[in-house]
């Protein structure tokens, strides 16, 4: 029984990295296409070519963050440390700014609000949410596409909502999202496992809570952590 629970563990990990990696990899294909054009052309234009270089860097490294934020989801002896959620949030943007040039991005705070958790898995979090959002505005279409992220803080719980107007998710499905394996997306373009592992890492890891509703014409995530040590 302990094998086995190994086993899928190992296999629950692979499956996240697997996942995560999509479209950092579709990111670097892109890159290097962008390359090839570049250098077929006379002159070269050479602050293209350390443009996208740096954009291979910064997503191959993102990758190689990846497996070393996923071996230590499953290793008992990880360590919390204190870091600014708008901070993390700067990350997230900056990691898929490719990918939201037609989207409106409004970040609403009063305060910096300050965590002590797991700050790549807080990352990996909001990753998921983030690009499933933008996933979902490109295969609907959708125009005037906006993401409003919203930190609050109460007494020694923070609480980041981050709401689209997307369309929502379907009344039929939104009780499905966090399951295992569940995608209302082609089997080629998602696993299933994107929310599932967003609230396991939240639940488990920061003993918060990922919650989801429909709201003003958009889907809705609020994570709620501690934010302070105790």
């Amino acid at each position: 029984m302990a094998q086995q629970s190994k086993l899928a563990s190992m296999g629950e990990m692979l499956s996240s990295i697997a996942h995560q990696w999509r479209q950092p990899l579709n990111r670097v294909n892109s890159n290097v296409s962008v390359l090839r054009s570049v250098l077929r052309r006379d002159p070269i234009d050479y602050k293209m070519l350390l443009s996208q270089t740096e954009m291979i860097e910064t997503n191959t490294k993102y990758m190689s963050d990846t497996i070393a934020d996923f071996s230590n989801f499953f290793h008992p002896d990880k360590t919390e440390t204190e870091f600014l959620l708008q901070d993390v949030i700067d990350q997230a943007l900056g990691l898929i700014n490719q990918r939201t040039k037609n989207v409106e991005i409004l970040i609403v705070s009063n305060k910096e609000i300050e965590l002590f958790s797991f700050e790549k898995e807080f990352l990996q979090v909001l990753l998921i949410i983030l690009n499933n959002a933008i996933d979902n505005f490109e295969s609907k279409a959708t125009k005037g596409a906006k993401i409003e992220i919203t930190m609050q803080e109460n007494e020694d719980m923070a609480t980041l909502t981050i709401c689209d107007n997307g369309g929502g998710v379907g009344e039929k499905d939104i009780d499905k999202i966090f399951d295992p394996y569940f995608t209302t997306k082609f089997v080629h373009e998602g696993t299933g496992l994107g929310l599932y592992v967003a609230r396991m890492m939240i639940k488990s890891s920061m003993h918060g809570k990922l919650l989801v509703q429909n709201k003003n014409g958009g889907a809705c995530f609020e994570i709620i952590t501690p934010s302070r040590k105790k």
